[in-house]
């Protein structure tokens, strides 16, 4: 499967998690298109899509928020899994939650404090079986 994963980060933390799942996927062998948000197509061309953010303030960082706003009808179609990076490990932000729900996404997760780079492996390998 054709997969997108996209991330927008201050400090890397989203990013660092976004490297570990497209890591995963590809020993999985799925094909996998990795971009920052900034720079991310459009989730149309993809079979799924994978999409994470820095939590600030109890918020996504603006950009991630926006694509997945601009591109909600997009990613209705598609399976969709979203991932935040915050300070504590308390469950997503209501806004992501809700943006999860807009979407239909298949889940969301929330690693927050140090990361533990096996729990996103894990969650990264149940979503390339699930694929």
């Amino acid at each position: 499967m054709r997969v997108l994963v996209t991330w927008g980060s201050k400090l890397g933390g989203a990013e660092g998690i976004a490297d570990l799942v497209v890591e995963t996927l590809h020993e999985a062998g799925h094909e996998v298109v990795a971009r920052d948000v900034r720079d991310a197509p459009a989730p149309g061309g993809f079979d799924a899509a994978i999409i994470g953010g820095t939590v600030y303030e109890n918020r996504w960082i603006g950009s991630v928020r926006h694509y997945v706003e601009r591109h909600a009808r997009e990613l209705r179609r598609i399976p969709t899994w979203l991932f935040s990076s915050g300070g504590l490990d308390a469950g997503n932000p209501r806004e992501v939650t809700s943006l999860a729900v807009e979407i239909g996404a298949v889940g969301d997760v929330m690693f927050g404090g140090r990361l533990e780079s096996e729990r996103i492996r894990a969650w990264a390998a149940h979503i390339a079986l699930e694929l």
